[in-house]
């Protein structure tokens, strides 16, 4: 009896080659087609600006004041409190909300002046979800920030 010769090697080690190909051509697509792994825009200019930014983080310490953001009954609160007390009339009170998990729905309002300190403004906001509320107030040629991420049920 004559043995034949097993030709089925070259065979598996030509389709573990093709797998590998196909495999291989699949994660370059995803690499490729998928997020491109940049976070923050200009990177580069931004950490140029960096001593800047640290210079006005320290400014905004030495002013002292204190606040807090409250979302509530489709009310934004934001209340203020220096030292002095002071009433913060004429003050300039922007909310920028920032909507992290998705682009496009970011907008801006304007807060109005309540009482002293406080300051508010109704906001249907568009999506429900985690928003982040950033709060840029100028007063006297004092900027102040802040910020707060809420969730809208």
């Amino acid at each position: 009896m004559i043995k034949q010769k097993n030709n089925s090697f070259p065979h598996y080690f030509i389709v573990f080659f093709v797998i590998l190909i196909i495999l291989d051509s699949i994660f370059v697509y995803l690499a490729t087609s998928t997020h491109r792994g940049v976070v923050t825009e200009n990177a580069y200019n931004q950490g140029l600006n960096y001593n800047k930014i640290i210079e006005t983080s320290k400014k905004q310490n030495d002013l002292n004041w204190k606040s807090e953001i409250i979302y509530q009954d489709n009310f934004l609160n934001f209340y203020l409190e220096n030292e002095k007390k002071d009433s913060f009339d004429g003050a300039s009170v922007t909310a920028f909300l920032v909507r992290p998990t998705q682009t496009g729905y970011d907008f801006s309002i304007k807060l109005e002046k309540k009482t002293n300190g406080k300051f508010q403004k109704l906001i249907k906001f568009p999506l429900k979800g985690q928003w982040d509320v950033k709060i840029l107030v100028i007063w006297n040629k004092h900027k102040y920030q802040t910020i707060k991420r809420i969730l809208i049920k």
